[in-house]
């Protein structure tokens, strides 16, 4: 069981925002106060309110039986301003939006379990006097049947943690009972239990040994190991006493004498160890700048452990550290811009932004605008491109946009995406080598080179000469080159007529209209079967002559890049003849989209948008069109992004 879904109304500087959540990892970032640690806060207020009204029924009601566990009744809703703790507020009004005590909080919480059944859970908070009232929305109609079936372990089925920065621990500590330390960390205070916290895994010697290397993986990747001594007799010590060293011939020393980048680091891996003990129906970590006292190298080793643990806990972040946001994978990212009101998901979500005409150079990560937002000066497209996992080398910016959808529909993101943008096919035989020179001189790990592909249209080339191109740039310049059998990647679409049907049909019901896909595959058919008279038109007007010219102009580049005449061989009298054999082999065989460039994508997709009076153009729709793709839509010619 996961949050789906959480939604905040009225409270403190939130209006009304709704936050769609993974179901693992979740790190949100912004400005300070865009409402990060607002969001954890409504989090624990909410767990606290599912405490406060939790009761066994003592005898049946209309909507649940005697023993059923029920979230009221409604006689049980009053708390005084000092019962409330999970929230800092130092007066009465201060959690109301605006202080306006009149406006009732909305806390909302949509679980989704394993076999994605939901069940939603709100909370309304409103005053009298200096008494909070705390109530079920809708207790009447709430279904505690399904409440009772889909949780398991009451009274206590969630287990959530909630951990602030720790920069130093008090040099006493009383032993608590597991009600006090789950009341400290509740209530921002986990750091005043930390030796009772480790206390309570050292009891288990198998569990306590992988907490001491999960540590020390973090902390000195592995290269020396961090030891605790704990010394605490429960029959008869009060105090607990806890001991470190680092090396083995060290001296053990108090834990208060850890550093706080150290401290904080026991500090968030005791939230795990304790919930991945704890046999619950939802587990939930919260950490509030869990990167802050803790090196960059040492942030991206965390983040790793933290996505092991998140397999079975929901995790939450809030940061503004940019060295810890580069490090996760960007589908975690979520930016708040500090508004009232709106809607957040992670910003793979969103999708590149279009920039101006003609543009060259490395296209704009998703990271950037919150890289930007935070204030950070080193928030630079270049430092994306070092750090990323793969550097795309595109001709135009379209294929980029297009490009990361389709990584993202057919992959996922598990990897970091950069686009440079070339400007053309031209662009990419004249100036490859020199990008060559400076990327091979720049290194994270591996040069920059080393991590670059190269994707480019057909356009006019044969498949024999397409295929030659591809094998040079792998011989001559350790370079990875993929290209589709379509004139153009916007043309890729006509591979199967069934498929972009289907797509079609998804674009033309997102504007509003009805649609039957039958029909728009048989209007599909009948202007796709138009194309080859229109490509025979096209190439009798002097467009064999201008294709020949085009190619010399690749042979004669290719001849520079690759230093020999191995790709095209033909002289400038047999370019015409290779280009008319070109053409009669795509008629031939039906395969119109080898030759169909965006001006005859459109002239077969217009007049189908126009039977439900809309219009298509390729700039601004075709990206629309993609966006529909789904593994059932998917075409082979992309296969080759499995690679990437």
């Amino acid at each position: 069981m996961f949050i789906e879904k959480f939604q905040i109304q009225n409270f403190k500087s939130f209006q009304d925002i709704t936050i769609h959540l993974n179901r693992d990892v979740n790190i949100l970032t912004g400005r300070n106060n865009a409402g990060k640690t607002t969001v954890l806060e409504a989090l624990s207020l909410w767990y606290e309110c599912f405490g406060k009204l939790l009761t066994q029924a003592k005898r049946s009601q209309k909507n649940y039986r005697k023993d059923d566990w029920v979230l009221g009744p409604t006689s049980n809703r009053y708390f005084a301003f000092d019962q409330i703790n999970s929230v800092r507020s130092p007066n009465f009004e201060d959690i109301f939006h605006d202080c306006q005590r009149k406006n009732k909080i909305k806390l909302g919480l949509t679980f989704e379990a394993t076999d994605k059944t939901k069940l939603d859970i709100r909370f309304n908070i409103g005053e009298s006097g200096n008494n909070y009232i705390i109530e079920l929305e809708k207790f009447t109609t709430f279904d505690f049947t399904k409440f009772n079936l889909l949780l398991q372990g009451f009274p206590d089925p969630f287990s959530i943690y909630y951990a602030s920065p720790i920069a130093t621990i008090s040099s006493v500590e009383e032993y608590k009972t597991s009600p006090q330390i789950e009341q400290a960390c509740m209530t921002q205070k986990s750091g005043s239990v930390l030796r009772n916290r480790l206390f309570q895994i050292y009891r288990f010697p198998v569990i306590f040994d992988l907490f001491q290397r999960d540590l020390s993986y973090i902390l000195f990747n592995n290269a020396k190991h961090i030891l605790f001594e704990i010394i605490f007799d429960e029959t008869r010590d009060t105090r607990i006493i806890i001991k470190y060293k680092i090396e083995s011939n060290e001296r053990f020393k108090d834990i208060a004498l850890l550093g706080s980048g150290t401290l904080q680091l026991v500090e968030i891996l005791l939230n795990f160890y304790q919930a991945e003990s704890q046999s619950k129906d939802f587990r939930l970590i919260m950490l509030d700048e869990p990167d802050s006292y803790i090196h960059r190298d040492i942030q991206k080793r965390l983040i790793e452990i933290v996505t092991r643990f998140a397999q079975k806990t929901q995790v939450i972040i809030s940061t503004h550290n940019e060295s810890l946001i580069r490090s996760a994978p960007i589908e975690q990212i979520f930016h708040l811009d500090g508004k009232a009101r709106g809607e957040y998901s992670p910003i793979d979500r969103q999708e590149i932004e279009k920039l101006q005409p003609h543009f060259k150079g490395i296209y704009p990560s998703l990271i950037n605008p919150v890289i930007r937002s935070i204030g950070e000066i080193t928030g630079l497209d270049f430092v994306n491109a070092i750090e990323c996992d793969r550097l795309i080398f595109v001709e135009g910016e379209d294929d980029a946009r297009v490009l990361n959808i389709l990584l993202k529909q057919q992959l996922g993101i598990g990897k970091r995406y950069m686009f440079w943008v070339l400007g053309g096919i031209s662009e990419v035989f004249e100036n490859i080598l020199a990008y060559k020179t400076v990327f091979s001189a720049i290194k994270n790990g591996k040069n920059l080179w080393e991590k670059s592909c190269l994707i480019i249209d057909k356009d006019y080339l044969n498949h024999e000469h397409q295929a030659a191109i591809i094998a040079k740039f792998k011989e001559k310049h350790q370079l990875a080159v993929f290209s589709c059998k379509a004139y153009t990647f916007e043309s890729t679409v006509f591979e199967n007529l069934e498929f972009l049907a289907t797509l079609l049909s998804k674009w033309i019901e997102s504007r509003n209209k009805v649609v039957d896909k039958n029909d728009v595959l048989q209007s599909l058919q009948i202007e796709y079967a138009k194309v080859g008279r229109i490509l025979e038109q096209r190439y009798s007007n002097g467009f064999i002559k201008e294709e020949a010219y085009r190619y010399r102009n690749i042979r004669e580049k290719t001849n520079v890049l690759f230093g020999d005449r191995s790709v095209i061989k033909q002289t400038d009298i047999d370019l015409p003849i290779l280009v008319k054999t070109n053409l009669e082999t795509t008629l031939q065989t039906n395969n119109y989209y080898w030759l169909m460039r965006k001006e005859e994508v459109s002239t077969v997709i217009e007049p189908i948008a126009q039977q439900y009076g809309l219009t298509f153009s390729c700039e601004t729709d075709f990206i629309e069109i993609i966006k529909a793709v789904t593994k059932s839509t998917w075409m082979s010619q992309w296969d080759f992004l499995n690679q990437l």
